[in-house]
């Protein structure tokens, strides 16, 4: 079987990218990833981790800044 790794942003700004802020660093825009993964600095890929199936369903819950 295939691993593979998701990412979803809410580009709500439409910038193509996870737009950030510097101080405190952190996004300004919703994000999540699969598999449940919730990183603390940055992203990795492991994870994030899950196997492709013929019957494949998935809930990504997005993050919003507080």
């Amino acid at each position: 079987m295939n691993e593979y790794a998701v990412q979803v942003i809410h580009d709500k700004d439409k910038n193509g990218k996870l737009t950030m802020k510097w101080t405190p660093p952190g996004p300004i825009e919703g994000y999540g990833f699969s598999a449940g993964y919730k990183p603390t600095g940055i992203p990795k890929y492991q994870p994030a981790i899950f196997k492709l199936t013929d019957t494949l369903s998935m809930t990504i819950p997005l993050e919003y800044p507080k």
